[in-house]
């Protein structure tokens, strides 16, 4: 099953508290799901099945980087069958210092329920956020989520609602807004407040997920679907027959709906598993889902004669599954010939780098393998790592260790050295690294310069990139934003536009803060943005006044054709240099502008005033 949510009421210690029962389902394709929910502001019940296989430290590992520091529980399940079932309780506390106790139970013959049960009630009247504190105003606004019957609701709507009940300053509404989440109350995606959709049934949610990533329609196109083909998928006929739960009791018990979704939130939907980095769109409304694709590798055949950069990710202690169908997602922009398959993928970048990489993940060693050939290999693979780094950031206490092979040894079988280790000769200023193993003498900048830049290797300070543009112009600016991404990756420039504003915070203000930090400002040029009194008016009046300042540089985009020879923006050197952009997809030109914003970071570097270093 995916999520099954029961809730319980108790009587203990003479008071009546609530609890939320969040069942997730064991399937590893489910695995990646868990992130929408897992919180640091609960209790984990970390259930073994003695009959299984059961990875206890996966499971640690996994609520350690999504729950942080909160308590778990571990219960050895079906001790009826097994009665010497164990685990190694000493090594795991003291490596997980938040496992609170061990339970042997059976759940078939009752054999230990009740000490286990007695024992959660103690610990959960203890937890810190049962004890929280409300304000009367705001149990009022909770009270009120908790009947409501919708699935879900709008910002401005649970605004309305908090105003009603005398929450009225915004600070309060997110703070409170931030703590119905962490209670299963709401579920609150700052990233997807474009949507206006706060969810008060989780399962409206969960359901929809689960029926895409089950569907076997999918199945049957390795994880390809089109945005219109979600009706047929999410409210499949089979889906809609309640009866089996209601006979139970099961449906009326745990709150489940079951109910049909509406299609104008199928947009929602998708973007919620793009921002959680479960589904890409390669083509217009066409999307898929990477823990669906096929198992058979499918490896680029590198050219004889030139030289392969190679580097090796190992995870020592958990490898989390979702590693590769994120990073797919987030380079899904240069997947090379449609090569890609369930645990690796081909990527090319032939626009600034001019190179191919194969990323192969071996489940069982626990590593990524990344071999690149091209002639600017060792910045491709520059991006390729930091993009890992950047998913790997999301996951608390994830040990790395990269490892580069050493030249001369054996291609199928390399002699590996640390990175790291190689890092701390260069500090020491070791010049030469020995291999006992091959009895030879390595340089050491050859082997740290094969893979990075030396200047890479120091902490500068990147350049900082506001993109302005008009609503009509939102396709040319994710066009744009793919053309730039190999210059975030090399820490050459970060980039700012009005998506990145959260939840709750004040719109207007976000932008200004973000435009005066920024050192170059990128405007979007056509009719819509001229005729926009926001963009043309306040952004770039903004932008030109410190551009004539020398405080920032401002350089048009010419997105798309527009009158505009007699504006003070004409006055600028623009890109394309000699025409307009033919569409988004004109490729050629858009190399072109990423080339020119590249080579105008290049040219403020030093300038006094500019982040840039």
């Amino acid at each position: 099953h995916g999520i099954k949510i029961i809730k319980e009421h108790f009587n203990f210690q003479r008071q009546k508290f609530n609890v939320n029962f969040w069942d997730f389902g064991g399937q590893e394709i489910m695995h990646a799901t868990h992130q929408f929910f897992l919180t640091k502001r609960c209790l984990y019940l970390l259930v073994l099945d003695s009959r299984k296989d059961e990875k206890a430290e996966y499971w640690l590992h996994y609520i350690q980087s999504f729950g942080r520091d909160a308590p778990v529980v571990m219960v050895l399940n079906k001790i009826d069958e097994y009665p010497s079932f164990d685990v190694n309780r000493k090594f795991l506390s003291k490596k997980y210092g938040n496992i609170q106790a061990y339970h042997k139970v059976s759940c078939r013959t009752d054999e230990g329920l009740t000490d286990l049960k007695k024992y959660l009630m103690d610990l959960l009247w203890n937890l810190e956020l049962r004890s929280t504190t409300f304000p009367r105003e705001w149990l009022k606004v909770k009270m009120s989520l908790e009947t409501m019957k919708e699935d879900y609701i709008s910002y401005a709507q649970y605004q309305a609602l908090c105003k009603k009940n005398q929450v009225v300053k915004p600070d309060s509404q997110n703070v409170l807004l931030d703590l119905l989440n962490d209670l299963g109350v709401i579920l609150n995606y700052e990233r997807l407040r474009w949507y206006d959709t706060q969810v008060l049934n989780p399962l409206w949610l969960t359901n929809s997920v689960y029926r895409i990533i089950n569907s076997p329609s999918l199945a049957k196109t390795n994880g390809s679907f089109f945005l219109d083909n979600l009706n047929t998928i999410i409210n499949d006929e089979r889906y809609q027959d309640n009866k089996h739960l209601e006979s139970t009791g099961k449906l009326k018990k745990s709150g489940q709906k079951l109910s049909k979704v509406a299609q104008d939130k199928f947009l929602f939907i998708v973007a919620m598993m793009k921002q959680f980095e479960l589904l890409f769109e390669f083509a217009e409304h066409r999307y898929l889902v990477p823990e669906l694709l096929p198992i058979e590798e499918n490896t680029y055949q590198f050219k004889t004669g030139s030289p392969i950069l190679s580097l090796v990710i190992e995870y020592v202690d958990f490898l989390p599954t979702a590693i590769i169908p994120r990073l797919m997602v987030k380079m899904h922009k240069y997947i090379y010939n449609n090569q890609i398959w369930k645990t690796g993928m081909v990527l090319e970048e032939a626009s600034i780098f001019h190179s191919i990489a194969n990323i192969v993940l071996d489940k069982e060693e626990k590593k990524i393998y990344i071999d690149i050939q091209g002639q600017r290999g060792r910045d491709f693979l520059t991006m390729i790592r930091e993009t890992v780094k950047e998913i790997n950031s999301t996951y608390q206490n994830l040990e790395i260790t990269e490892w580069v092979p050493l030249p001369s040894s054996d291609p199928t079988d390399p002699t590996l050295v640390s990175y790291k280790e190689l890092l701390g000769y260069e500090k020491a200023g070791w010049e030469e690294y020995l291999s006992g193993e091959l009895l030879k003498k390595f340089q050491v900048s050859e082997l740290l310069n094969g893979i990075e830049k030396p200047e890479f290797r120091k902490q500068d300070i990147s350049c900082r990139i506001f993109v302005s543009y008009a609503e009509k112009d939102h396709q040319h600016k994710e066009e744009l934003i793919k053309h730039l991404m190999p210059l975030v990756r090399l820490n050459k420039a970060t980039l700012w536009d009005k998506t990145c504003i959260d939840a709750g915070k004040e719109w207007m203000q976000e932008i200004y803060d973000n435009l005066d930090k920024a050192d170059i400002v990128l405007c979007l040029v056509s009719s819509s943005f001229i005729a926009s009194d926001f963009c043309y008016g306040e952004e770039l009046g903004r932008a030109m006044a410190a551009h004539k300042a020398k405080k920032k540089v401002v350089i048009p985009i010419k997105a798309r054709e527009a009158n505009w020879d007699n504006l003070e923006i004409a006055t600028l050197q623009e890109l394309p240099r000699n025409n307009w952009l033919q569409g988004v997809d004109d490729d050629k030109s858009w190399v072109e502008i990423a080339k020119g914003i590249e080579a105008a970071i290049d040219g403020l570097k030093g300038v006094e005033g500019v982040g840039c270093k």
